[in-house]
């Protein structure tokens, strides 16, 4: 198990400038108050977003990293793009995960998050 975040998440001042300013950048754009967090790693970004009263699941690949999530028990463990994921959320995001994929799985990633968001068809 990895023990990235161990020290980060022992106070919320210890947030790192890098999400803060990622996160001020999707505040305005967020609609509603439940966000599913895309490939979310040790969920830093969705603990700010807790932070500031947004109701946030975790979903991740990665067992190990969903584990760093003590603070919540909304996780969903799956590989997004070929795995199934039922619910709607207002806000579907992700942070530094589009960016990994094939032009293939871009193109289903962003159809799944369109579609699991309450506005999406």
């Amino acid at each position: 198990m990895s023990n990235f975040g161990a020290e980060y998440f022992k106070d919320k001042k210890i947030i790192s400038h890098e999400v803060l300013e990622e996160v001020a950048q999707v505040l305005p754009h967020i609609k509603g108050k439940t966000v599913l967090d895309v490939a979310c790693g040790t969920g830093r970004h969705g603990y700010l977003l807790e932070f500031y009263r947004y109701d946030v699941t975790y979903l991740d690949i990665s067992r190990d990293a969903l584990d760093q999530v003590w603070w919540s028990d909304k996780k969903i463990l799956v590989d997004f793009v070929n795995g199934r994921v039922e619910g709607k959320w207002d806000t579907v995001l992700s942070f530094h995960f589009l960016e990994h994929l094939s032009n293939y799985e871009l193109a289903v990633a962003l159809r799944k998050m369109h579609n699991l968001a309450v506005t999406g068809s």
